[in-house]
């Protein structure tokens, strides 16, 4: 995966290492020779098996079997076979009494590494591709979203007051170059007008209902003054928006 590149994988090892108490060095560089395909257990010799840091590069799998070979015949010609079978046994020794806690030690981390790269194979995917059938990455094309079905104001805009708390005593309104008039509506009931360019509403806002062509005005339109003006502008673009955030809910999920 071109996201778990070498400096990643070093930065997460030498991590676990750390907490494995195992030399941060020594498990970078045995994850190098496992990219670079020449690993040869050099973790394991070292932390199970004993064998001398410096040796490691000096040394493999079939280096350990030839050297064995090769110090046993030393020691059978020299006359000292007793030295090679008391060093084998103190070899063997130190192997039983290290392997069961660093198995588990190297067990843990192997988990733990796992799940970290499953959890960064997941994070790091790209979200325009997914897995078909055959395991292979299929492409996915992001849908559009539709295309909102703007609402167009006509020649002239109903506005409908609702007295909804009780009655309004009165209200004012300015419709288009009139004059700002004073208009008493009982409770629940209804008062329309019709603008063609602006109108202005003063007092009794936090009492009523503004409906504009049959929608609800938000209260985020009364300024500081307490008046809510609107005029042809703002209403398109407030409908404008409205079809936008529609739109939106109504998008394909993929």
């Amino acid at each position: 995966h071109p996201a778990f590149n070498r400096v990643y994988l070093r930065s997460v090892v030498a991590s676990y290492a750390r907490v494995l108490e195992i030399d941060e060095d020594l498990a970078c560089r045995g994850l190098e020779e496992a990219l670079d395909g020449t690993y040869a257990g050099g973790l394991r010799r070292v932390y199970i098996d004993g064998l001398p840091v410096e040796e490691w590069a000096e040394r493999s799998e079939n280096d350990d079997e030839q050297s064995s070979d090769e110090s046993a015949g030393r020691s059978e010609a020299s006359g000292h076979p007793a030295d090679h079978e008391s060093e084998s046994a103190k070899t063997r020794q130190f192997r039983i009494g290290a392997s069961a806690g660093s198995r588990r030690l190297i067990a843990l981390a192997i988990i733990i590494i796992g799940i970290s790269i499953a959890i960064v194979l997941l994070t790091n995917r790209d979200p325009t591709q997914n897995l078909d059938e055959t395991g292979e990455a299929e492409t996915i094309v992001p849908v559009p979203p539709p295309e909102p079905e703007w609402i167009l104001l006509g020649d002239s805009i109903r506005f409908d007051i609702v007295a909804t708390s009780e009655k309004l005593d009165p209200i004012r309104v300015k419709v288009d170059s009139g004059m700002r008039r004073p208009y008493w509506i009982e409770h629940l009931d209804t008062l329309s007008f019709f603008v063609k360019s602006n109108v202005i509403f003063e007092r009794e806002l936090d009492v009523a209902d503004i409906f504009m062509d049959g929608r609800l005005l938000p209260d985020t339109m009364i300024n500081s003054s307490g008046q809510m003006e609107i005029t042809r502008e703002r209403a398109q673009a407030w409908l404008d928006s409205l079809a936008i955030e529609e739109a939106a809910r109504n998008r394909p999920l993929s």
